[in-house]
């Protein structure tokens, strides 16, 4: 599987962010693993779930399930469920700053290809993080 962003290719150690951002990969936080259960399955409209853990700052990351809608990707076209994820931070630094922090994303995961199809984010800074399938080939 070939993987860019902003038209690079990723490099390896790159991939493994891109994994956890995408809830698809457990967290190692201070030493241990932390599993996000991103995705909580069954899936419906109007589902919402959160979990905290805590490394250099107190996180929490909220989930609501909030449409089915069509969704384009280079990979093609598939319906999905719009999933608002909404991550909140709080930190006392020297160097970062201190105060309360978050980031705002959303996910499209298409039951159809069993996988997230789609994902846009932003933060407080204005940063954007555009992911989106490149390529599908069904299961023969």
């Amino acid at each position: 599987m070939r993987k860019l962003v902003d038209d690079k290719e990723v490099r390896s150690g790159q991939r493994g962010q891109i994994l956890n951002l995408l809830g698809l990969r457990a967290r190692l936080v201070s030493n241990r693993i932390v599993n996000s259960n991103m995705l909580r399955f069954p899936f419906y409209i109007g589902k919402e779930w959160q979990y905290s853990y805590k490394d250099r700052a107190t996180f929490t990351v909220k989930f609501e399930i909030v449409s089915e809608q069509s969704v384009a990707t280079q990979g093609g076209n598939f319906r999905a469920f719009r999933i608002e994820r909404s991550n909140q931070w709080a930190q006392a630094s020297d160097v970062w700053g201190s105060g309360v922090h978050a980031t705002r994303g959303t996910y499209f995961y298409s039951p159809e290809a069993k996988v997230i199809v789609k994902y846009d984010s932003g933060n407080d800074d204005g940063y954007e993080l555009h992911i989106e399938l490149l390529e599908f080939k069904p299961a023969q």
